[in-house]
């Protein structure tokens, strides 16, 4: 869907704790921003070894709220919530993934 770029950045605490699945996690943020043009997206630890990745945030395109809706359940157990936090920068976009306390 967007036809800007998406720059990805990580705070180091993230980079610290998730170093070794970061390329994962950044792989499934830039296909989930093709199909969902919003500015957030969660990653919650769910049963099992799974992550549930909800969309928890505003459309780019008409402004529409979406909370909690799973847009994609992952084979990988993570720790704690992490957030992925998209802006919008005119030309690009760049999304930050972060702690909800690093906010």
């Amino acid at each position: 869907m967007p036809i800007k770029p998406l720059n990805i950045f990580a705070t180091q605490t993230i980079q610290h704790d998730f170093q070794n699945v970061l390329p994962l996690l950044t792989l499934t943020v830039q296909q989930l921003f093709e199909k969902h043009d919003y500015d957030m997206f969660v990653f919650r630890p769910g049963e099992a070894s799974k992550t549930n990745i909800t969309l928890e945030g505003y459309s780019f395109k008409n402004g529409d709220l979406k909370e909690g809706i799973i847009v994609k359940t992952i084979g990988l157990k993570l720790g704690s919530v992490i957030w992925f936090k998209i802006d919008d920068y005119g030309e690009y976009f760049v999304g930050t993934f972060l702690y909800p306390s690093e906010y």
